[in-house]
């Protein structure tokens, strides 16, 4: 868990650690697409067949979304400034 924290931290503050394409597009199809995708899903069929957790489920998807998407609009941007200079 160390070590992914630490990646994180690197990779925010534009560390050398950088990530490569494919990695990053995977992640960013997985922060537009399929999370969103998920927590609706999972919201719906929670409210319609009375499933466990159809609130909290779907919100804390939400929030790891939101992180990932705030680290790869940091990671994002910390690579465009470095690629300028």
């Amino acid at each position: 868990m160390l070590k992914i924290k630490y990646s994180i931290v690197k990779l925010v503050n534009g560390g050398i650690d950088m990530m490569n394409n494919k990695v990053y597009d995977i992640l960013k199809w997985v922060a537009l697409i399929v999370l969103p995708a998920v927590a609706v899903l999972y919201g719906t069929l929670a409210n319609i067949w009375g499933l466990p957790f159809g609130e909290q489920i779907p919100d804390t998807i939400t929030a790891v979304d939101l992180f990932l998407g705030v680290v790869l609009g940091v990671s994002n941007a910390n690579y465009h400034k470095t690629s300028v200079n």
